[in-house]
């Protein structure tokens, strides 16, 4: 309802998302490849309850609750702008989008791909490596019941959604295949040890955040902290039945995968979405110290940190090179 003495506004005008993404949620485009499900058959559980899957509509809003969640961790609102949501949301398909290209699912060395394709990104490869250890530790702490979760973590605490995986098998079989590349100038162990100022930053104004919160804004927060792409599969009991929802894989598009292709896909969906909070967060901070009136997290704050920071790293978003990154 419209607030009293004001006017309904009209409805935003969502801007494209791309080619790929577009096709996806228009009837009339053909979709991509994956696992084709039949809604309409009865399906049953082996409780006998009744199950039903996931709609195209439904499983776009899951994600873009994440990525609302995501960008209110970085800074924004707790409901942020939905043009800065389709914006996040296109920057961070197109990232995934890069990664896959010309990989096949199955492929022996199919991480290894992923992995090259990230390798003029030596602070975000060090950084997974980073958060595969502390998801892996945050798991172990909360099997014996421990407090792991805290606004101190430097890692935002989405390891629930990692059940049943092994997140110490993942660290070795990320290290493996980033050693069997062979890099010149890096190897894993080199890149986990590597220096992470943005890190670093983000947890300073976590910390600056949380100090003066309610604890019901604690709360929120903690709790957006832990939204994630990953999927689990069943969830139970929403809108009074058994809903199995797309996996990750199968929503974008491509072929079922090893789980830890899934893994490094989460990671790098959702440091999409804070690299842009972290531009957007810079361009704020210039306009302010010009003297320049500024909306924080405005629509036009997200476009124009996302059009800076794919200028500074040749045109590529995500994972171009800086300058004086070789």
């Amino acid at each position: 309802m419209p607030r009293k003495g004001g006017k309904r506004k009209p409805p935003l005008k969502k801007p494209t998302l791309g080619p790929a993404l577009d096709s996806y949620f228009n009837d009339d485009e053909p979709k991509p490849r994956g696992r084709k499900r039949k809604p309409t058959e009865p399906v049953v559980d082996l409780k006998g309850e009744a199950i039903r899957y996931e709609t195209d509509e439904e499983c776009k809003e899951r994600y873009y609750s994440v990525i609302e969640q995501t960008l209110h961790v970085m800074g924004d609102e707790p409901r942020p702008h939905p043009e800065s949501v389709d914006l996040a949301f296109g920057v961070a398909s197109s990232s995934i989008s890069y990664l896959l290209q010309d990989v096949t699912p199955r492929a022996e060395n199919a991480l290894q791909q992923i992995l090259q394709r990230m390798k003029a990104r030596p602070d975000l490869i060090g950084r997974l490596l980073r958060y595969t250890e502390v998801v892996g530790n945050l798991r172990s702490l909360k099997a014996n019941n421990s407090q792991a979760f805290n606004a101190n973590n430097e890692f935002d605490d989405d390891s629930e959604a990692f059940q049943g995986s092994t997140s110490t098998n993942y660290l070795q079989e990320l290290a493996s295949a980033i050693d069997a590349l062979k890099w010149e100038n890096f190897d894993a162990q080199q890149l986990m040890m590597m220096e992470d100022p943005v890190s670093a930053q983000r947890l300073e104004k976590l910390a600056a955040r949380v100090k003066d919160m309610e604890m019901d804004e604690y709360e929120a927060l903690t709790s957006a902290r832990q939204a994630t792409f990953w999927t689990l599969g069943f969830d139970l009991n929403i809108k009074k039945s058994t809903i199995e929802r797309k996996s990750f894989l199968n929503w974008i598009g491509w072929e079922e995968a090893p789980q830890i292709i899934v893994f490094v896909l989460n990671f790098v969906a959702k440091e999409t979405v804070k690299q842009l909070a972290d531009f957007a967060s810079r361009v704020i901070e210039m306009q302010r110290d010009k003297g320049e009136p500024v909306i924080p997290f405005d629509p036009s704050i997200y476009r124009m940190a996302f059009f800076r920071s794919a200028r500074a790293r040749n045109g590529d978003f995500m994972f171009g090179a800086l300058p004086n990154v070789d």
